[in-house]
């Protein structure tokens, strides 16, 4: 009996192997743009100005003596390109897909409400060239009053980064923090290459070179806000039918199983 268990066990442990080999792939991410559309409210409300490598959309009125509108920017990464070391199957963590930054001013209405980031890019997979992919994000915007003229003195509570927060202090010192929040946009995140499915997502932002990650950045007001947006790759791979090495494996192990039963029962 103690024989059969052992080579039951080898049987499955040489399935295991044969299955679990896993690799690595590099996805070089290159010629990134991205550009803001589908705003809301829409132009002539907003503005944007797509370009490359960085790309703006500003909105709302002055208020004076400041004489700028509030913006977000996204920059491409130095070269336009990523390269991302992706484990298959597995997570690459977070990796930096480029710049964003928030001006955040005082301003009186219009604000933004949302917007997307459409991005392109040419995805290189071990070499191969896969072609030019889209990736979206949506980005949700949330103005807040300042609770004071601009320059303050600044009285009253915040809403952010939680609710009753003081104003004039921390991230609310010049006026309360405005609160970006970022998702991704499924539709257009996944492609497969050689059996192998890869799902890029936006992770969120970070200012500590992604030590930490979050999908909500506190922006401060009457300063540009400046944080690296992070992304990670997931690859997934499709199941298929085992090599003919692994069914050798297999098969002589159950063979062996199969010599034993009948061992043991003529004895």
């Amino acid at each position: 009996m103690k024989f059969r268990h052992t080579l039951v066990a080898a049987s499955l442990a040489a399935l295991a192997f044969a299955s679990a080999a896993a690799s690595a792939a590099t996805v070089q991410i290159n010629f990134i743009h991205g550009f803001w559309e589908n705003a809301v409210p829409p132009p002539p409300d907003t503005t944007i100005v797509n370009s490359s490598p960085t790309s703006t959309i500003s909105w709302g009125v002055p208020a004076a003596p400041n004489t700028q509108q509030s913006a977000y920017q996204f920059t491409a990464p130095p070269g336009l390109t990523v390269s991302i070391n992706v484990p298959v199957p597995g997570d690459s963590g977070n990796v930096q897909f480029g710049t964003f930054a928030h001006l955040n001013f005082p301003i009186f209405t219009p604000f933004l409400q949302s917007v997307n980031l459409h991005v392109t890019a040419d995805i290189v997979v071990d070499g191969v060239d896969e072609g030019v992919k889209d990736f979206f994000a949506s980005f949700q915007h949330d103005e807040t009053p300042n609770g004071g003229s601009p320059g303050g003195p600044f009285t009253g509570t915040c809403p952010f980064p939680v609710a009753g927060s003081p104003n004039g202090i921390g991230i609310n010192d010049n006026g309360c923090a405005d609160r970006v929040l970022v998702t991704t946009i499924t539709g257009g995140d996944t492609f497969t290459v050689n059996g192998v499915t890869y799902t890029l997502s936006f992770s969120g932002f970070s200012q500590d070179n992604g030590a930490t990650v979050s999908n909500t950045f506190f922006t401060e007001e009457n300063n540009t806000n400046i944080a690296g947006l992070f992304a990670k790759v997931v690859a997934t791979q499709i199941p298929t039918a085992p090599e003919p090495g692994s069914l050798a494996l297999v098969g002589l192990a159950a063979l062996g199983v199969a010599g034993a039963l009948r061992r043991k029962s003529t004895k």
